[in-house]
């Protein structure tokens, strides 16, 4: 997915300072793939970026999501402030956006598995 391409290539070239832009490209990669899961299994699309929302609807017919939910969840809370930061910008460390990437491949390569 270019979403995850392009995560790859921004942390290459500044893990540290382009951390919350390798997050928010990890999210929409996640939010992605897990929609089409359910997409491909009849679900009708809700506008939501909450990954927590998606994994608890799609773990129903792919239980092994659940060992990733919780990580998920804590890239759906970064998506925001990495989206539209304020005055209190987290701060997002270059350990971050690889957490980040080892979370997006395990998703997709979990899901690529299952979505024909």
């Amino acid at each position: 997915m270019r979403d995850r391409k392009a995560a790859w290539i921004l942390y290459q070239q500044d893990p540290g300072d382009l951390a919350p832009n390798v997050c928010a490209n990890c999210q929409q990669a996640c939010e992605k793939m897990l929609k089409a899961y359910l997409l491909a299994r009849g679900w009708h699309l809700e506008r939501t970026h909450d990954l927590r929302a998606l994994v608890d609807e799609a773990k129903k017919s792919l239980p092994e999501l659940d060992q990733v939910g919780l990580l998920l969840t804590e890239l759906s809370v970064d998506f925001l402030p990495s989206r539209y930061p304020t005055e209190s910008d987290w701060d997002f460390a270059a350990s971050d956006a690889a957490e980040a990437i080892e979370l997006t491949d395990t998703v997709m390569n979990l899901l690529r598995a299952h979505i024909p």
